[in-house]
């Protein structure tokens, strides 16, 4: 049976609902106290009850080829979307609030940028400006950590990138037997040119999408902010942007995103968006107006 509903706000708050009432400024959050109780929360419930039958069918299969049932494996999360579209924001609000209702997870939040090539290697092949599309990431590496993850290995490495200086950092970052696994990036739900799609290993699958128009506008406000933190840090790849007016600046951003970003959201992103699970509509400031369960 398919399931493929779209929820507004208050359909979705009603269709999940729980006895969660955290408060989000108590919590750090930046979102809405409004859409916590709506959307947030509502969600939360459904990741639990999703994961909770997962794990039934995992078991159900294991003992049925007689294979062992005692390994701990992940929960993995996907959630994709367009640059600038809040994937690295939803993946947070999703982990700080599965960690508060059940402080016993252990919930880790990745991103497939940190599977990106080096500059220096991307240099070498003439890719820079093809960042962040397929042929960019180490493919063979992200399925190994993923391998890695399902098999319930007890220390699982990953490459570190940083959006400041906009690379790969050399530093290494250590999973250790997580509960859950968020990994976020435009990538996550892509499938095709010459890898195995990541959404082999997903057990749940979430779509962060919104109007191109608004997204451009969140891009616009992210590079301002890159821009303005790194005045005083010479090691930030935005640094060499400081002294730019803003006039220059915006056309800046205007030809980044026409050149590569809206190019990458129409060949490789949006064609993804379908094979996901969950899409989560937002409007212009960044508010989930409703939400489509597109199940199989």
């Amino acid at each position: 049976m398919s399931i493929d509903s779209l929820y507004t706000r208050s359909e979705w708050q009603a269709c999940f609902k729980n006895k969660l009432t955290f408060d989000g400024r108590l919590l750090n959050l930046k979102v809405p106290q409004a859409e916590l109780e709506s959307i947030y929360l509502p969600l939360i419930t459904f990741i639990l009850k999703w994961r909770q039958s997962s794990g039934l069918w995992e078991k159900n299969i294991r003992q049925s080829l007689n294979l062992r049932d005692d390994t701990q494996t992940p929960f993995l999360i996907g959630v994709a979307g367009s640059v600038a579209a809040g994937k690295s924001t939803t993946s947070h609000l999703i982990a700080t609030l599965l960690s508060a209702q059940d402080p016993s997870l252990n919930v880790e939040t990745l991103s497939t940028d940190h599977f990106l090539f080096p500059n220096a290697e991307l240099q070498t092949r003439g890719m820079m400006n093809r960042k962040g599309f397929p042929e960019s990431y180490d493919w063979d590496r992200l399925h190994h950590v993923l391998t890695q993850l399902k098999k319930g290995e007890e220390c699982v490495h990953t490459p570190i990138y940083s959006h400041e200086v906009y690379d790969i950092t050399g530093e290494i970052y250590e999973v250790k037997k997580p509960d859950v696994v968020i990994l976020e990036g435009i990538n996550v739900l892509q499938a095709g040119h010459g890898f195995r799609p990541i959404s082999d290993w997903l057990d749940l699958k979430i779509y962060v999408d919104a109007e191109e128009d608004s997204v451009f506008n969140w891009y616009w406000e992210r590079i301002q902010n890159l821009v303005a933190t790194a005045d005083q840090n010479p090691h930030s790849y935005f640094h060499q942007f400081k002294n730019m007016d803003q006039e220059a600046l915006f056309a800046f951003a205007q030809r980044i995103w026409r050149d590569i970003n809206a190019v990458n959201l129409h060949d490789y992103i949006l064609p993804s968006r379908e094979r996901a699970d969950l899409i989560l509509k937002k409007g212009p400031n960044h508010e989930i107006q409703s939400i489509k369960v597109q199940i199989n």
